[in-house]
């Protein structure tokens, strides 16, 4: 399969839930990796955001770590 113009790797950003931890929703991928995460189950709803660069992934996904509130 020929791919212009997607970086080799990119991180993925998922939405958390109470449990999460940062590697949870927060990997790197190569296109490859990212198909066979959908055909396991994520998709558009899950998916908070893809980010060429690690940085901008990982403050995003502490932000959102940072919203959750655990409610008793």
């Amino acid at each position: 399969m020929k791919l212009q113009g997607i970086p080799e790797w990119f991180w993925v950003v998922t939405v958390p839930t109470l449990y999460s931890s940062i590697g949870d929703i927060c990997f790197r991928c190569d296109f490859r990796q990212f198909a066979l995460q959908v055909r396991g189950g994520l998709d558009e709803n899950t998916i908070f955001g893809v980010y060429a660069d690690e940085a901008p992934a990982q403050a995003e996904a502490k932000r959102l770590l940072s919203l959750i509130v655990e409610t008793d």
